[in-house]
């Protein structure tokens, strides 16, 4: 990988970010905020779009898929 942007997490602390399986979003914990949220991301071109979405994990550290 290679760093092509930086964007914001929207959230406080973010703490870990995974792909999904498409690598069209990405996931980030944001630690002290209690919450994960998705940014879309161009396949093409590996940049990030604004949050999308926000869901509230107390206390989560890590975005994991299975």
């Amino acid at each position: 990988m290679t760093p092509v942007q930086a964007a914001p997490a929207g959230g406080n602390w973010p703490r870990h970010f995974a792909f999904d399986a498409s690598a069209r979003r990405l996931y980030v914990s944001n630690q002290r905020s209690g919450t994960v949220t998705w940014l879309p991301r161009d396949p093409a071109t590996g940049r990030l779009g604004a949050a999308q979405g926000e869901l509230a994990v107390p206390e989560v550290a890590t975005v994991l898929f299975r």
